[in-house]
């Protein structure tokens, strides 16, 4: 949702404020640090299968991303006039479907073709290191994703690649999928309680750094993308320390909007972009309230009428029956 608010703002504008990019990295960051949540609590503490665990994973994100990613290609080619920067190239196409960095034809900018589809490249990256580790028990997985993913920011850091892959895999967004991890560690050895303290003073602390970095001055070391993943991986902290507390609680409609949350994600932009092309003439503040209402709505259309059974009959169709229910868990977080 902080996703779709800040297409909805941005989508009509010449450059982008600040504030607006803070909510979309926040729900970006957010959705990283849930990924390598989720990885351990579903793995447990032992050793896994990388090849089943690759194979959940694929069926679980790639159906519907293939979908939406040629779809934004054939109308790319069919109306290039309602695209802002995207445009069809063949190979840039089949690079977006290899989940494989690349520079947009005609930018330097590194996305793939359905341009909300560079997080997926992450993921795909995240699941691929991951699984690597898949001989170690959780803890050691833990500190080896971790030193793996520390060396490559470090070195990404020192160096200017020249090649988009390696500029890509060596940004700093892969430090909230390593804080997702050792959440995770918490959580499967019943931690998280003594870690909520230092937890909370962390979310106000992230917080006042992020309003710091955005109205006064840029903060040596902590920037903005570093301070909004520390109060999103303490945020993840505190909730899921409650998880188990609450959950009986928690209404189904919101169940429903996580279960929905990938659709949403990769189809809003369709949707917002058709409102802006369709309602330029009302105000400004009304375009905002109907593209994200619009973008939201597309999301669960995509999600009943296309994901879900989609996903569904690519499961049938892999998995063994056994194995179905296990690839079968909450699309937030792609898993």
């Amino acid at each position: 949702m902080l996703v779709v608010l800040c297409h909805a703002i941005a989508h009509p504008l010449p450059s982008q404020p600040e504030l607006t990019w803070t909510i979309g990295v926040a729900g970006v960051t957010l959705f990283f640090v849930l990924s390598g949540f989720i990885m351990v609590v579903t793995t447990g503490h032992g050793r896994f299968s990388p090849g089943a665990f690759m194979t959940r994973r694929i069926l679980r994100v790639v159906p519907l991303y293939y979908v939406m990613s040629i779809l934004a290609a054939v109308l790319a080619l069919a109306l290039p006039s309602a695209f802002k920067g995207t445009v069809f190239d063949i190979g840039h196409l089949v690079k977006s479907l290899l989940f494989i960095p690349a520079e947009r034809p005609g930018s330097d900018e590194i996305v793939p073709v359905l341009k909300l589809g560079w997080t997926l490249n992450f993921e795909m990256y995240f699941y691929l290191i991951f699984a690597g580790f898949a001989w170690l028990d959780a803890r050691q997985r833990a500190l080896a994703v971790t030193l793996f993913f520390g060396a490559s920011v470090v070195i990404g850091a020192l160096t200017h690649f020249e090649s988009p892959v390696l500029e890509f895999y060596t940004r700093r967004d892969t430090l909230a999928f390593v804080a997702g991890v050792w959440i995770g560690i918490l959580h499967i050895n019943d931690r998280l309680s003594n870690w909520e303290p230092l937890a909370l003073a962390g979310l106000v602390a992230g917080f006042a750094l992020v309003m710091v970095n955005i109205y006064l001055v840029d903060v040596p070391l902590i920037d903005l993308v570093s301070s909004v993943t520390l109060f999103c991986a303490c945020a993840v902290l505190l909730l899921a320390g409650r998880v188990n507390r609450y959950a009986d609680r928690v209404p189904r409609w919101f169940l429903l909007s996580g279960d929905a949350s990938y659709s949403i994600y990769l189809a809003h932009i369709f949707a917002i972009g058709a409102v802006y092309f369709a309602l330029s003439g009302l105000p400004y503040l009304v375009q905002i309230v109907v593209a994200f209402t619009a973008g939201t709505a597309a999301g669960f259309f995509v999600y009943f009428a296309i994901e879900r059974p989609l996903t569904r009959a690519a499961q049938r169709a892999v998995l063994r029956p056994g194995r179905r229910a296990a690839a079968h868990v909450s699309p937030g977080a792609a898993e």
